[in-house]
């Protein structure tokens, strides 16, 4: 990404072919791909096609562990998350949720807020694993702020982390005490299908604001 146009990499793909395949590219990297007519090719100011795209990142090894402390605290969408992580809301197309935040933490000086209502949700799916699901578990602290609301999380696992309907429920935690954090360790073994994200999800139905 970021390169000046007319000095990247060429390549003259066959012209009717409508499935052209870029090899050897480099995980968890952003590239840039212009596209021109033969005819134009000389003129690099004026390219037929842009994209803009991150490669898939490499699974990762266990253990895992993730304190947050490298990214960014903020609400906006544009805070740097790390990119082999996904987090997804329905609330609304502005909505930065779930988000890390500074307020709390169970280690170090941030911890990640999710959010839900009676309509929307926020999910937060882990980067896949070399390890099968089914023979991972996954430890995490909740942090209950206010006893008026549920501190209710679903723990999963997604197909894709960008479809809530590939989510797999595997469990239902809640945080009962207030102003401390309660930890919980989910076993994935009852997990049968062929998904590789495991997630995190503040479900509809009821307001909810955990840590």
């Amino acid at each position: 990404a970021g390169f000046t146009p007319g000095t990247g990499t060429f390549d003259t793909p066959i012209a009717d072919t409508n499935l052209y395949l870029i090899q050897n590219l480099t995980s968890n990297t952003e590239y840039d791909v212009y596209v021109y007519r033969v005819c134009d090719d000389a003129d690099t100011s004026n390219p037929s096609w842009v994209v803009t795209f991150n490669t898939a990142c490499d699974p990762f090894t266990i253990p895992f562990s993730e304190s947050f402390e490298t990214w960014t605290a903020s609400s906006s969408l544009s805070a740097t998350i790390d990119p082999c992580w996904n987090r997804m809301s329905s609330y609304s197309s502005s909505s930065a949720y779930p988000y890390v935040s500074s307020s709390y933490a169970l280690d170090g000086s941030k911890s990640v807020y999710m959010y839900s209502s009676n309509t929307s949700y926020s999910i937060l799916s882990l980067p896949s694993f070399t390890t099968p699901i089914d023979s991972l578990q996954i430890s995490f602290g909740l942090y209950k702020t206010n006893t008026s609301y549920t501190h209710e999380i679903h723990v999963g696992v997604m197909t894709d982390p960008n479809d809530i309907s590939t989510f797999v429920p595997i469990d239902t935690v809640a945080a009962s005490a207030l102003n401390t954090w309660e930890m919980f360790e989910i076993p994935l073994n009852s997990y049968t299908g062929t998904g590789g994200h495991i997630a995190l999800v503040s479900p509809n139905g009821a307001y909810s604001y955990p840590y």
